[in-house]
């Protein structure tokens, strides 16, 4: 579950330039170690990988990260799952895991 105050303290921390790793849970293949933060914005981030992600055959350079969801803050890192509807009878999982650190390098 969201930690409002731990949200909040990241939110504040985090500028252009610093850098994000991005694990993702469903698709390795779509983790990335070098992402930059490009750009904050009024609900988010633009995050750009160094290699892009590509999907039938379409080349996408940025991520629109968003700080609202079913995520899970610790320190610099997030953590964000996938709640199905209760009917489904599916359980709560972890999708993508996005760590966070200052600088550039």
């Amino acid at each position: 579950m969201v930690n409002a105050e731990e949200m909040a303290a990241l939110r504040e921390r985090v500028k252009p330039g610093w850098k994000v790793k991005i694990t993702d849970h469903d698709y390795l293949a779509d983790s990335r170690d070098d992402v930059a933060v490009e750009k904050v914005t009024e609900d988010g981030l633009i995050l750009r990988p160094r290699r892009p992600w590509g999907s039938q055959g379409r080349s996408f350079g940025t991520m629109h990260f968003t700080w609202d969801g079913d995520q899970a803050v610790t320190g610099n890192t997030v953590d964000l799952y996938h709640t199905p509807p209760p009917h489904t009878g599916k359980h709560r999982r972890l999708v993508k895991t996005f760590k966070f650190s200052e600088g550039v390098g």
